[in-house]
């Protein structure tokens, strides 16, 4: 898949596009394949290195998404694969990518009336 990498603290400018493998989806995750993310204040200061949290090195920023689900883990209930879905969760390797994610952060269900780029 392909995701933004983040290698080292420093300008968000490092940040670089790569290709990297798709995360498998675990019995409590939701598999799902990103149309849009977004990177806030919050994700520059942890790019920087500034942010209270610092991430083990190399991750993929990012803390909102909205995409539709592939694949959702045996123990995921009120998710189907097919629904539009947000995702809130903190940055980490399970985020921020234009392709398929999987992570247990907050999913919630879109409203099918509105496009990806107003969720996220």
């Amino acid at each position: 898949m392909k995701a933004m990498l983040c290698r080292e603290f420093g300008p968000i400018e490092n940040i670089i596009w790569t290709e990297l493998p798709a995360p498998l989806c675990g019995p409590k995750q939701v598999r799902f394949r990103t149309s849009v993310a977004t990177l806030g204040f919050m994700d520059g200061l942890m790019v920087k290195g500034e942010y209270q949290i610092k991430p083990p090195l190399p991750y993929v920023p990012g803390s909102v998404s909205a995409g539709v689900v592939t694949e959702v883990g045996a123990n995921v209930r009120g998710i189907r694969v097919g629904q539009r879905v947000t995702d809130k969760g903190q940055a980490t390797q399970d985020n921020e990518s234009p392709g398929d994610r999987a992570g247990d952060g907050d999913k919630d269900a879109s409203d099918e009336g509105l496009d990806h780029e107003t969720i996220g």
